[in-house]
Parts: C-alpha cells; sequence; structure tokens
C-alpha cells in the first residue's frame, strides 16, 4: 500500500482495474471490500461511474471497532460507502478548498489544506491522491469519515465569511438557515467588505453587532429559495427583510442596487447557495428629500436642496412616486450663478430656477449600471431628455461624481453630478 502523498516515488498505473477491481485486489483493503458487497454496490463500482473515492484502510476501521463486514448491517454500510463516493472524476487540485456533495444526498465533504496536506471535515487526511483508474479516481484516507450534512451557516465559516456567520448567529437567525427542509440563497460581503462598511459608518463591529435591528439588516442579504447566479435577472428581488434588491446586468456582471457585484458565485452550502459579494447590502431607510442634503467628496449639495425648497419642488421627492434624481453638487451651482450673473439660487428667475431642477428628475428607478441599455431618458421638463453615456460615468455630457452615485432611497435615487444640466431642447 502506498500512503506516499507529497514523495518522490511516481504511483502505480492501474487505469486497467475498475474501482471495485482496485478495492479488491489490494489486501489493505479487506473490510472495505466486505462492505462494498454486503451493501450490494460492488456492480455499480465495477461498471457505473465515474466516481471519486475517498478510500479508507483496515485500519481505519479497526479504530472505530469494525474488524469485518458483518458486523455492520447492509444499511449502515451502504450509508458508509455512500458518503466516501462523489460524482465525476475529481482530482486532488479540484477538491482543494471545495464543499463537494456525496453520494449520500444531502451530505458533504468539506476540504482544505494546509501545510500542503488536505483535510476532510477537519478531522481525517488525505494519504495519497489521485489513483486513475477505469472509471474514476480513488484518494486514500488516513481514517473514516463520518457523515456530515453541512448547513450554510458552518459553510460561511469554513469559507471565511466570519463576519457574517457571527452577525447570523448574534441576530439569532442560525437556527433558521440550519432548516434542512428549506433551501436559502445568501449573499455574503467578505470581511473586508464588512470592515470598509465599519469604517464608512464610523462604527466598530461591536457596534455593529449591538444594532437592535441586525435581524432585518441580515435578512437583507438572505432569500427563501435557491437563486444561482445565472437566476439574477434584470428587476427587483424582494429579500427575507421584505425589502427589494435591485439587480442590473453591467459589462457582463451581476450588480445589485448600483454599488454592489457578486465577485464569486454559486457556492454550495449544503442547503442553499452563497454569492460572495464586494459591499455590504443596506435597504434604504430615508427618502430622497432627506438624501438629498448629504454630500460626497467633501463638496455637499445642500444648495441643491435649498434651491428645491424654493422653488417648491422639495415635496416632489417626499412623495411615494419613484424617481432617479441627477444632483448638481455646490461647486456646481457656484458655477451656475457666476454664468447667470447672480448671487444665489434665490436671484435666479423662477421659471427658469424651476425648469432647470425640473430637467435634474426623471421617473424611475435607474443605477449607473442600467445606463447601458439606454439611449434616452425624460426628464420630468417636456422635452428636455437624458442622454446617459453606457460606461456610466456622465449624464448630457456631465460627469457623475464617483463618491456619490447610486445613493438608494426609499422612493428613488439619487446620482450627484459635477455641473448644472443645460436647458437643450429637444429637436
Amino acid at each position: 500500500m502506498f500512503f506516499s502523498c507529497g514523495t518522490e516515488s511516481p504511483a502505480p498505473e492501474y487505469k486497467q482495474l475498475s474501482i471495485s477491481g482496485f478495492i479488491n485486489q489490494d489486501p489493505n483493503f479487506k473490510v472495505f471490500a466486505e462492505g462494498m458487497r454486503r451493501a450490494g454496490l460492488e456492480d455499480s463500482l465495477e461498471n457505473q461511474g465515474p466516481f471519486t473515492l475517498l478510500l479508507s484502510s483496515d485500519q481505519a476501521f479497526e479504530q472505530r471497532g469494525i474488524l469485518a463486514g458483518e458486523d455492520l448491517s447492509p444499511e449502515e454500510w451502504r450509508r458508509i460507502i455512500l458518503y466516501h463516493l462523489s460524482p465525476g472524476d475529481q482530482s486532488r487540485d479540484s477538491l482543494s478548498g471545495a464543499v463537494q456533495p456525496s453520494l449520500l444526498s444531502g451530505y458533504y465533504w468539506l476540504i482544505n489544506e494546509e501545510n500542503g496536506r488536505l483535510t476532510v471535515n477537519g478531522k481525517v487526511n488525505l494519504m495519497s491522491a489521485d489513483l486513475i483508474l477505469a472509471n474514476g479516481r480513488i484518494h486514500i484516507l488516513d481514517g473514516l469519515l463520518d457523515p456530515q450534512r453541512l448547513n450554510l451557516v458552518s459553510m460561511m465559516k469554513n469559507a471565511g465569511y466570519t463576519t457574517l456567520a457571527e452577525g447570523i448567529e448574534t441576530a439569532g437567525l442560525s437556527g433558521q438557515l440550519a432548516d434542512f427542509e428549506k433551501n436559502f440563497t445568501i449573499l455574503a460581503p467578505t470581511n473586508e467588505a464588512f470592515q470598509a462598511y465599519f469604517d464608512a459608518q464610523k462604527i466598530s463591529k461591536t457596534d455593529w453587532l449591538a444594532i437592535s435591528d441586525l435581524s432585518n439588516l441580515l435578512n437583507y442579504m438572505i432569500r427563501d429559495g435557491e437563486y444561482s447566479q445565472a437566476d439574477f435577472s434584470t428587476g427587483s428581488l424582494l429579500m427575507n427583510s421584505k425589502d427589494s434588491l435591485y439587480i442590473s446586468s453591467f459589462q457582463e456582471n451581476t450588480w445589485m442596487n448600483g454599488t454592489t457585484q457578486i465577485s464569486r458565485g454559486d457556492i454550495t452550502g449544503g442547503n442553499g447557495l452563497i454569492h460572495e459579494i464586494d459591499h455590504v447590502l443596506a435597504a434604504p431607510q430615508q427618502s430622497l428629500a432627506t438624501l438629498v442634503s448629504e454630500g460626497g467628496d467633501g463638496s455637499g449639495y445642500s444648495e441643491f436642496k435649498a434651491a428645491l425648497i424654493y422653488a417648491d419642488l422639495l415635496s416632489l421627492l417626499e412623495a411615494e412616486e419613484v424617481y432617479t434624481v441627477f444632483a448638481p453638487d455646490n461647486a456646481a451651482f457656484l458655477a451656475w450663478y457666476q454664468e447667470l450673473e447672480v448671487s444665489g439660487y434665490y436671484e435666479v428667475e423662477k421659471d427658469l430656477l424651476r425648469e432647470t431642477l425640473m430637467h435634474h428628475i426623471a421617473l424611475g428607478r435607474k443605477f449607473t449600471t442600467d445606463f447601458d441599455t439606454l439611449t434616452e431618458w425624460r426628464s420630468l421638463l417636456p422635452g428636455y431628455p437624458l442622454v446617459p453615456a453606457a460606461d456610466g460615468g456622465t449624464i448630457n455630457g456631465i460627469i457623475l461624481d464617483p463618491n456619490y452615485q447610486n445613493k438608494l432611497a426609499t422612493n428613488g435615487l439619487i446620482h450627484g453630478i459635477k455641473g448644472v444640466l443645460p436647458l437643450q431642447i429637444q429637436e
């Protein structure tokens, strides 16, 4: 027998043998061979496949007090052997860092690599790998695997999404996500994405874990049912928080709320799927009228809000109607005042002020990741269209503020811009 993972000696060639043929010809696997026959699986491992087998030796069975096939019932043997089998021909490299479904329905292998050695379920090591056979491949173990039924929380921990897992446990959601009668889809920010979120909010992880509505915040990244990355289509998706998530397809990537990409999709979690995302998603809590006075890039947008109030338009952004607003920053307004030779919005002719502001508002919710599907977009000022650049960088030739765009409100969306849109009538 050759427990030789990492040695320089080449492994013998067994390509003419089936999986059952290899097991039967090696005296180190007598117990497994007896169990295979007792479970009624010898013919399958002879003539079907391809399969990947994690094979345990007689010594591994003896450590569990199993000395012969008759020590277990056929049903017990079938459960053990099916758990040590996986569909397909899986190499050592393809197993590394993977969650692999076994042939025991609903049960998985959790495989990690440490110091050049693969460990299955955190306990059993691969001692020899990649024995290529006629109907699959064998990797030899130094122990016996216990069937492990992974759930999404354990998978999140294993895959490194530890901040999200800690939040889910603190919020009391782990029991819900351990329900094997249901499947779930998790949008999982990386730990780095969470740290960036904490820094932006000027809070610590401890502060975040103590938030009273933590459960609701996390449920915005959880959805009942199993959605693969290919299942996400342009439009809105109601999450478990009962808030909508807005999905766009831009430059061959899946985007959410215009700010967040799936960086790694379709990670099997046992009772669902995990999609790694690069930002922390948060459902909107404020109206457009509230958001419009916030600023990006240190320049601020208070002048735009003041002009809206003066023109009796701010109430429009407090209504239930959904709008996309292009908000010029304060520097843009000062430049506009100079062009008009006035001191402020209060000196701008009122019809001109109102029409100019209406030209900055459009019906509907359009993220910059939707711009490549738009050729022309009507503003609230009839005859004055909005023309976005396909790359999401400008509107009517005016540059968007990269630090203040895709700001989601309860009733729409705000994009900051670096100039006041000129009134150019459509011919």
